[in-house]
């Protein structure tokens, strides 16, 4: 909602912590909650042209879902 309201670099802020929060607490990479805020957190960047920051968030998202055997 925050990012539909045009406020990027608080969904930023906000993506970046639960990305953080996923890592921290041990997720697979490869689970969809983490590549949900991954891809969030690359839209905000986006938004932001920010787009080589962007480029390794998806990257390290495309890394953790190839893993994935259900994809």
């Amino acid at each position: 909602m925050i990012f539909e309201q045009g406020r990027f670099q608080e969904a930023e802020t906000l993506a970046r912590a639960a990305v953080h929060f996923f890592e921290r607490a041990g997720v697979s990479p490869e689970a969809p909650m983490l590549a949900w805020d991954r891809n969030e957190l690359g839209m905000a960047l986006v938004a932001q042209d920010r787009w080589q920051e962007a480029l390794a968030v998806y990257e390290a998202m495309g890394q953790g879902i190839a893993s994935d055997s259900q994809v």
